[in-house]
């Protein structure tokens, strides 16, 4: 499959996004665990722990207030004040266990079933044994009241029982509730730590995976590049034998196969220039590779000069002559008239027995130089 070089950038960057959101994910679920027991413990187990603690003062006010009932030089009035205060005692200790319960109920109230389960139930059993003693008070009052002796001996032991009981679940729940205060507190103290670890390990791997990503997305890029910038200095030093491995799909790969078709063009026009050349002019070879239109059917009329010069009576040195040094003589006159030709801009047409024949034109010379050239080139032929 084609992927651009932007699209692998752009690749990278969503992965690396993907790795924060990780992050960034598990640690807002970590910070919501951690607040949550906090949340827990300060807006709910402490305010619990503290109403049932405020709970048994009342009740030891209530206690204190059955005393002074009970004891025997207490006016009608200070008892009239003193059962109303009892009465106002209980509707705040009814309030308060209302508080604890809402506490303990409320949502979040206990982080598991058991645990919630366990407290309801300790709680509960601390009312009812307020509700026993609460009952003796009532009844120990009514027998003050009536004068009952006996009915006050019964009940004032199993009043302060009564009490003592409560007072003695009250330190239970309460030591049951700084258990449950402990245990999330070190459960803070862990999710902390694990918040800590897994946002140092994610962080840790969103950089490895993102950096990796990053390393071989550049690294291939930089490879094709440099790939192609080896093959250009190589074409630039004349090496046209130089092909350019393609490592990519992407716009580098396709760059690098329209490179490795330049160069295989450029191979292809420089052996047709070695080929040809060395029967026609290279320039009329260079002229044809660089506008093959010239080759095409039809043509144009111009003005041009065509120059025939031979070797004057070759035939009679022929005869003379052995076929070694007749070799050797036209080599030399051939030769001669080339250069002679060729540097005054002239183009050599063929070869002909023992004469030459050439050409001034266009696209080699121009329209009012090519008479001028001809005849310097005849001059320079006849120096010879």
């Amino acid at each position: 499959m084609r992927r651009s070089v932007g699209a692998k950038i752009y690749g990278v960057l969503v992965l690396i996004l993907i790795a924060m959101a990780m992050v960034t994910g598990t640690a807002l679920l970590l910070t919501g665990r951690i607040s949550d027991e906090l949340e827990d413990i300060s807006h709910r187990l402490l305010p619990l722990s503290d109403a049932v603690a405020r709970i048994n003062t009342l009740v030891l006010a209530q206690m204190l207030t059955v005393e002074r009932l009970e004891g025997l030089d207490a006016s009608r009035d200070a008892g009239a004040r003193d059962s109303k205060a009892m009465k106002t005692l209980d509707g705040t200790i009814e309030e308060t266990f209302a508080k604890a319960r809402f506490f303990l109920v409320s949502p979040g109230g206990g982080r598991t079933t058991g645990e919630r389960f366990h407290l309801e139930t300790e709680l509960d059993e601390v009312k009812a044994a307020y509700e026993s003693f609460r009952r003796h008070a009532e009844m120990l009052v009514e027998a003050r009241k009536n004068g009952g002796a006996a009915s006050i001996a019964f009940l004032s032991p199993e009043l302060n029982r009564l009490q003592a009981e409560v007072d003695g679940m009250v330190a239970a729940f309460r030591r049951e509730t700084e258990a449950v205060v402990d245990k999330r507190v070190a459960q803070a103290d862990r999710d902390e730590k694990v918040l800590l670890l897994v946002n140092l390990l994610l962080a840790l791997l969103a950089a490895v995976v993102g950096f990796g990503t990053a390393h071989m997305v550049i690294r291939g890029i930089l490879r094709s590049v440099g790939n192609l910038v080896f093959g250009t200095q190589a074409v630039e030093s004349g090496q046209l034998d130089v092909t350019v491995p393609i490592t990519s799909k992407d716009e580098i790969g396709r760059l690098t196969g329209s490179f490795n078709n330049m160069v295989g063009e450029l191979r292809l026009k420089e052996r047709i220039k070695d080929t040809f050349g060395k029967y026609m002019d290279p320039r009329v070879v260079t002229h044809l590779l660089d506008s093959p239109e010239v080759a095409e059917p039809g043509g144009e009329r111009r003005e041009m000069t065509v120059m025939f010069i031979d070797l004057q009576d070759f035939t009679t040195l022929s005869e003379k002559l052995p076929p070694d040094r007749l070799v050797e003589t036209v080599n030399r006159f051939f030769t001669h008239m080339t250069e002679a030709i060729s540097t005054n801009g002239g183009v050599v047409d063929k070869f002909m027995g023992d004469a030459v024949m050439a050409f001034w034109g266009a696209p080699f010379t121009g329209p009012d130089e090519h008479a001028a050239l001809a005849c310097r080139a005849a001059a320079a032929a006849l120096e010879g």
